[in-house]
């Protein structure tokens, strides 16, 4: 997936704003959501894709050494294989905030426990990565519009239905892990 700058300046920079939106938003583009206000804006999706050529360059999936070479590999990545870079994500997110939360804590006599990290890890890689897109893509399906009420009913909907759930499975899992490792 490669983003581009909208080089057809006759538009106003909401207009040019909301097509480039749409190149980069597929979950919220128009063609999937009819209702949505973008597809009331007239002409943005009859600019042709070869007019978008300016940023091309700083935007391609090509590795670099810089830091937008590397969120557009990463951007590629979701684009290619959504459930196995959200699931190593969330592993890298979930062993890091067990680093921290471990170091912030620490006693002067107590030592990092590596087998703690790795199942938090091991959480974030095998459930929660996979969990999450499913349910942030069933919660867009479900209630695609992005006004205040919709928001209000995905926050009710996360916190009745899939916080129980996966509080529950996380604790299981973890004293599933522990047992295992006795």
């Amino acid at each position: 997936m490669r983003f581009h700058l909208i080089t057809n300046f006759t538009q106003t920079p909401r207009t040019r704003f909301c097509t480039l939106y749409n190149q980069q938003c597929r979950a919220y583009s128009p063609s999937r959501h009819p209702h949505h206000q973008l597809t009331k804006i007239r002409g943005v999706s009859e600019i042709p894709y070869h007019s978008f050529a300016l940023l091309r360059r700083f935007y391609s999936s090509k590795p670099s050494n810089s830091t937008m070479g590397f969120l557009s590999w990463y951007l590629g990545m979701l684009e290619r294989r959504p459930k196995l870079t959200k699931s190593v994500s969330s592993a890298i997110i979930y062993g890091a905030a067990d680093v921290t939360s471990q170091v912030i804590t620490m006693e002067p006599h107590d030592k990092w426990d590596p087998a703690r990290t790795l199942r938090m890890a091991g959480f974030g890689l095998v459930i929660l990565g996979s969990a999450q897109h499913l349910w942030f893509n069933y919660v867009g399906r479900v209630l695609p519009k992005r006004d205040v009420i919709t928001t209000f009913k995905k926050l009710a909907m996360g916190q009745l239905m899939y916080g129980p759930v996966i509080n529950s499975v996380f604790f299981s899992f973890n004293a599933a892990l522990q047992a295992l490792g006795e």
